[in-house]
């Protein structure tokens, strides 16, 4: 029992904010000693290197060793299984459990089916031209369903404050959750708010309190350092965070001629680092200037490192409905939603249309490891409450 008491008090002393330093001198610590008792085994094996065929075998035989130590405390990344299925993982098959998941499917089901959620260890892309919307949607669509759900979010943002984000979930509890409109973003900037507002207010407040209080760990800096990234994912990996949304993902320095390999090597280190805490990674991401303009966007279109796409397992593309894609126009994407004819057994396509004085976004599936991808679907977006409501798809004209 006394041992018990010295353990939870010693427990109590370590700060949980400094927890990856205290794991990572953890890890030196113990490297340090292996690799000392590991040249005390070269020392005893020097007679044995002594006979070996070659340099070349020396030096494998010294890699080998020193490989061994780093692999032992450090490098625990590679993972080997051989070809069996046990009834356990027959099981996981049998009940859908084979990727775990985090699902977004209260607003956006047609989208969540598709990319079958957000699956742990796995990387999701939405790529958009710049002003767009791309921190709106990921929280509206993403993260607000997601923390409803009790998960806890690590939002890592080198752009939005958390001030910004803040706003954004106060109008969709207005909205979502106490069925209040009057309150809008901009009635909130400029502080034009009645006495009912206020009120309404501070019910969104008590319900946020109550309910999502620590669900989103925000992190703001103005850098695009990967290893801040990478270390903020693995400390809030351990206090229970199990989708991570880094906005936005970009070139330490984009005036570099080579800021695509910048890139490239750094959506490669955080895939590894998703794989590696069984976290849920959503990047954002921004497409290139001179596509902005463009009805079929492509991951050929992204800023910069266009390989980035090849790390993901889903990539999303979204843009707004240009005006001469609406209901009539020379454009029209022809919206409609999929419906099944009791009698026929069959399905077929039921068309409706837009609506000149509404605004809407076209996403495109441009790339999913877990589903069909191709594919279009149209939102209608509401820019007071940064909301949006999943209509049904489309098809784009290319261009």
């Amino acid at each position: 029992l006394n041992n018990l008491i010295s353990i939870i008090r010693t427990a109590n002393t370590i700060n949980t904010v400094n927890i990856e330093n205290y794991y990572d001198e953890l890890l030196k610590s113990n490297y340090l000693i292996d690799l000392y008792f590991t040249q005390k085994q070269l020392v005893v094996d020097y007679e044995k290197m002594k006979y070996m065929p070659d340099s070349l075998s020396v030096a494998d035989y010294v890699e080998h060793m020193i490989g061994e130590c780093a692999s032992s405390k450090i490098m625990k990344k590679v993972e080997v299984n051989e070809l069996y299925i046990s009834d356990e993982l027959l099981s996981e098959i049998i009940a859908g459990d084979l990727i775990q998941t985090v699902s977004f499917a209260e607003y956006a089901p047609k989208l969540n089916d598709i990319l079958f959620g957000l699956p742990l260890g796995m990387v999701s892309m939405v790529s958009a031209p710049s002003g767009s919307g791309k921190s709106t949607f990921i929280t509206s669509m993403m993260i607000y369903p997601a923390i409803k759900q009790g998960e806890i979010i690590t939002l890592i943002s080198n752009e939005l404050g958390y001030k910004q984000y803040l706003m954004m979930i106060l109008t969709m509890v207005l909205t979502r959750e106490l069925d209040y409109y009057n309150v809008t973003r901009d009635k909130i900037l400029k502080a034009k708010l009645t006495a009912e507002d206020i009120t309404a207010l501070k019910q969104a407040q008590t319900f946020i309190n109550t309910n999502y209080k620590g669900a989103i760990k925000f992190i703001n800096y103005n850098s695009s350092d990967i290893d801040i990234v990478i270390r903020n994912m693995k400390k809030y990996a351990r206090l229970g965070s199990r989708v991570v949304v880094y906005d936005t993902m970009k070139s330490p320095d984009s005036a570099k001629e080579r800021a695509w390999a910048d890139i490239i090597e750094a959506s490669k280190l955080l895939t590894y680092a998703c794989q590696e805490t069984d976290q849920a990674l959503i990047l954002s991401y921004q497409i290139a200037m001179h596509a902005s303009t463009k009805r079929y966007l492509t991951g050929a279109d992204l800023s910069q490192g266009k390989q980035i796409k090849e790390m993901v397992t889903n990539h999303i593309i979204f843009r707004y409905l240009k005006p001469d894609e609406y209901s009539g126009e020379r454009y029209d994407v022809k919206p409609y939603r999929w419906k099944h004819n009791p009698d026929t057994g069959k399905t077929y396509k039921e068309y409706f249309e837009t609506n000149a004085e509404k605004r809407y976004i076209v996403v495109y599936v441009e790339k999913t490891r877990n589903g069909e991808d191709g594919k279009h679907l149209l939102y209608q977006f509401n820019g007071h409450y940064g909301t949006y409501i999943e209509l049904g798809y489309c098809t784009v004209i290319p261009d």
